[in-house]
């Protein structure tokens, strides 16, 4: 018998759909093939620049043509808006010995536009254009330093990547595009690659996730031993035909076709598990904070940590035959959320806070699908991707205003600095929280009523274990984010100094390394770029392990000198107890008890090298 592998539902043809994908690819080829001259020939870097204009470009035209593909499936009938192009044979399995007989099989570069797929394009080019746009000025160092070309290449061979695992029209470019955002994931990650936790994060990643997706293999590997063919159209016209079979015998092992449905689910969500960062493989996803924000954002908000719930939705002809893979789902789903949850109240770390916050929303969304309810799952994918996209650029420019300094207890205040940050991070704050009438309310409220409703029309325990879950993860969400809000926002600012309630910590090492990435290391460069008196200090340039202004000595002494002989003052969390003889002139350096001091204007007194001071 040969099993026909044609697509089982009516679709369109359309010759363009391809550039969705391969515009961003031409972007990341062109910048970094100029790069990679430049660097071999000796040449300057391309220029910031041009490196925009291609980056961003490719990424605006990519958005422009899904709306235009969006448009058009509205001009089609509801049974059949599907838009398709057949690229390629990709290559020709041959003969291949499957369940029913031999099917001849040739895997083909297809796109699949549908509703689905169309949703999650205009999600991954829209708010990846925003990102891309975000990163131009929160890069702006690395502008100047010749790194620049590489990150932006990196950003759109991802979204190229994410683009593949949407627009798939079979499993096998699914495939594709799965490990394409882990190998990007690994590259942008570890972007600052001389920094140990940088590279250790990057691999941690890139490790984690190839555990999942040797559970991903093997349940695709099992699709096609019973399907005979990788398309998902053909899968979902057969899969009645196989439901149908008294029981179905592969390698020897003969079961009811359900046993071999859980098996395939449950495989398949073990590299959902890794992707989409569930217990036990979300460790890597607090761990890529170590990248630079717009990964962050990238990553968390529209692309690879969706990836494992849009596989699950796209084959839910698997999961709805499958009680027991969805059972799984629904108890992994739950933990996730309440445990991640548990974590992020004990964060201080402002991007750990929402990268254990992305974790639990997760594990709210696999929720929605071990529930059975696909679409109030995917429609959590959507608003978590903009709040939390929200949260994370606005994260961003809380780090680039307060110096990239991330500890939250040495924030605050920055409410009235930062009005238009404040205002877009509250907005979204109330979204993620579930706070009616914004968007997380509606999504989260679906969700957790299904949930319920599961127990409530039909009995099962452990839909309600899951739902008081669920509840209790929902009510540590809306806490942690407005402990979030208050220790950044709220009260005064407690990095230069004054710290009121005990809360400033000294810097750890490895936000020293940070600042020596983003090339903060000398503090007299920034003296000589802004020139600021003592008595214009801007806001923004204090750091947190910097002296009090409160009882600097320059406020009385005039510009140009910082005197400590009015008392104790901090020094990177710690009291100063040996006041220096003379005032120190902005620029010199002086050594006491072992340890360098450094005048600047900004940033006053800093030690070089080493721990905190303890005079």
């Amino acid at each position: 018998m040969i099993l026909e592998t044609a697509a089982m539902s009516a679709t369109t043809q359309i010759s363009w759909l391809w550039l969705i994908p391969f515009l961003p690819a031409f972007g990341a080829l062109i910048n970094g093939v100029r790069g990679l001259i430049c660097k071999a020939r000796g040449y300057q870097a391309p220029s910031p620049k041009s490196v925009d204009i291609i980056a961003l470009g490719s990424m605006g035209i990519a958005f422009l043509l899904t709306v235009v593909a969006f448009a058009k499936l509205f001009t089609l009938d509801p049974s059949a808006r599907s838009l398709s192009q057949n690229l390629w044979t990709w290559f020709d399995l041959g003969g291949a010995k499957v369940f029913g007989g031999l099917t001849q099989t040739r895997i083909n570069w297809a796109y699949k536009f549908d509703a689905l797929s169309a949703c999650m394009t205009l999600l991954v080019t829209g708010v990846g254009f925003l990102i891309h746009l975000f990163s131009t000025g929160y890069m702006a160092e690395e502008r100047h330093d010749g790194r620049y070309y590489r990150f932006m290449t990196y950003l759109n061979l991802f979204v190229f990547s994410m683009l593949n695992l949407v627009l798939g029209a079979n499993i096998m470019m699914m495939f594709l595009g799965w490990e394409g955002v882990g190998l990007c994931s690994y590259l942008l990650i570890g972007f600052y690659f001389d920094l140990n936790s940088a590279a250790i994060a990057g691999k941690k990643a890139f490790v984690t996730n190839r555990i999942g997706d040797f559970g991903f293999m093997l349940g695709f590997f099992l699709l096609f031993m019973l399907y005979g063919t990788l398309d998902f159209d053909t899968f979902m016209g057969m899969t009645r035909h196989l439901l149908a079979q008294p029981h179905i015998t592969v390698f020897g092992i003969t079961h009811a076709p359900t046993w071999w449905f859980n098996l395939i689910g449950c495989c398949l969500f073990v590299g959902a598990c890794g992707k989409s960062a569930q217990i036990p493989l979300y460790v890597w996803l607090p761990d890529a904070m170590a990248g630079p924000t717009p990964v962050s954002a990238l990553i968390h908000a529209a692309t690879m940590v969706t990836s494992g719930l849009y596989m699950i939705t796209r084959l839910n002809f698997v999961y709805v035959n499958a009680p027991v893979a969805l059972s799984v789902v629904l108890f992994v789903g739950a933990l996730t959320a309440l445990v991640a949850a548990s974590m992020g109240l004990a964060q201080y770390d402002i991007k750990k806070v929402l990268a254990y916050s992305t974790v639990s929303q997760l594990g709210f969304m696999f929720m929605g699908m071990g529930a059975g309810a696909f679409t109030a799952g995917m429609f959590h994918v959507f608003t978590h991707a903009f709040f939390k996209a929200a949260l994370f650029l606005g994260s961003g420019s809380v780090i680039m205003a307060c110096h990239h300094e991330q500890d939250m207890r040495n924030m605050g205040g920055l409410r009235k600095k930062m009005p238009w940050t404040y205002a877009s991070m509250g907005i979204a704050t109330l979204a993620i929280a579930g706070i009616f009438p914004f968007s997380g309310f509606f999504s989260k409220d679906e969700i957790l009523w299904k949930v319920f409703e599961g127990w409530y029309t039909e009995g099962h325990t452990l839909n309600l274990i899951a739902w008081v879950m669920g509840m209790i993860g929902a009510f540590m969400t809306a806490f942690y984010m407005t402990r979030l809000m208050v220790m950044t926002f709220f009260g005064e600012y407690r990095g230069a100094g004054h710290d009121p309630y005990h809360l400033c910590k000294p810097v750890e090492d490895h936000h020293h390394d940070a600042h020596a990435a983003h090339g903060h290391d000398d503090p007299a460069d920034h003296d000589s770029v802004h020139g600021h008196e003592p008595h214009e200090v801007p806001w923004n340039m204090w750091r947190p392990h910097v002296l009090g202004h409160l009882h600097l000595g320059s406020w009385r002494h005039g510009p140009g000198l910082v005197d400590l002989q009015g008392g104790s003052q901090l020094v990177q969390g710690q009291g100063l107890r040996d006041p220096l003889p003379q005032p120190l002139p902005l620029g010199s350096q002086q050594v006491l008890c072992g340890r360098v001091l450094r005048g600047g204007h900004h940033r006053a007194l800093q030690a070089a090298g080493g721990p905190a001071l303890g005079l």
